[in-house]
């Protein structure tokens, strides 16, 4: 086997997929956090495995993929905080032609970041920390063009806490994103400034007084973009700019600079 074909196979992508392993003639329930051609990662809730010989199933998001093979228990490791117990599984020799398929097809879609996996078994009861934990099993482009593309308010509420900043500008530029939810976005003090560009540029926000108030006044707005936003501004809406305390010193004194004091005081 050649270096190049080496590195493919083992090459690890965080998945997230639901999967069950069986060792000791029991079932357990767990998830393959990372997957490679060459064998993949399990975390669950299970035993320290006395055989070194298991078997493992991974499916698809969606369900319609399954993946089993037999595989060799390279290494155990607990997590006594989290109560997790984490399995690295070797494939044992060469997978059938119909194996290695859907192998390459679950990496594909990992890889495209089109198997949200983990998103599905969070629900309105999950705390921030599992709610953190599973987004962080997927790999940040995953998790990027997921917030770019997710249709149900669900999906967005829970990209929302995605530590990423990247990621919430993935969400800024969500075709689906509705009035409440970016008037929530835009309250995030670690919006990257081209996030705050992108939300600027938006046509759909442009007839939101107070959303273009809160874009000037953002912590992380640069000054060309701030000047941008106020020039287009009604003076009633000046009004509310000039008493943000967010809004950039240089800006008020052009602010102040160009408006009479008789305007002022009638604000």
């Amino acid at each position: 086997m050649d270096d190049h074909a080496t590195h493919r196979s083992g090459a690890r992508f965080k998945a997230g997929l639901p999967a069950v392993v069986r060792f000791d003639g029991a079932e357990h329930e767990c998830v393959a956090r990372d997957l490679s051609r060459s064998g993949m990662l399990l975390v669950g809730a299970f035993p320290w495995p006395a055989d070194q010989d298991l078997e493992v199933t991974v499916t698809s998001a969606a369900g319609d993929l399954s993946f089993t093979s037999r595989g060799r228990l390279a290494h155990v490791m607990e997590d006594l905080e989290a109560g997790e117990t984490k399995l690295g599984l070797v494939f044992e020799g060469a997978l059938d032609e119909a194996s290695a398929e859907v192998l390459e097809a679950l990496v594909a879609r990992v890889v495209e970041g089109t198997a949200p996996a983990p998103l599905e078994r969070l629900t309105e009861e999950s705390s921030p920390e599992d709610v953190r934990r599973e987004l962080e099993a997927m790999p940040l482009p995953h998790r990027i063009a997921l917030a770019q593309r997710a249709i149900t308010p669900r999906e967005r509420a829970i990209i929302r806490q995605d530590p990423s900043p990247q990621v919430l500008e993935g969400l800024a530029r969500n075709p689906h994103l509705n009035s409440p939810e970016v008037m929530t976005l835009i309250r995030m003090p670690t919006l990257l400034p081209t996030t705050i560009d992108v939300l600027a540029n938006d046509p759909r926000w442009r007839g939101n007084e107070e959303l273009q108030v809160m874009l000037a006044t953002h912590p992380r707005v640069t000054l060309h973009t701030a000047e941008r936003i106020v020039r287009a501004m009604t003076p009633s809406m000046l009004r509310r700019v000039i008493r943000r305390p967010g809004l950039h010193p240089v800006l008020r004194d052009r602010i102040l600079a160009t408006t009479t004091q008789r305007q002022l005081k009638s604000w």
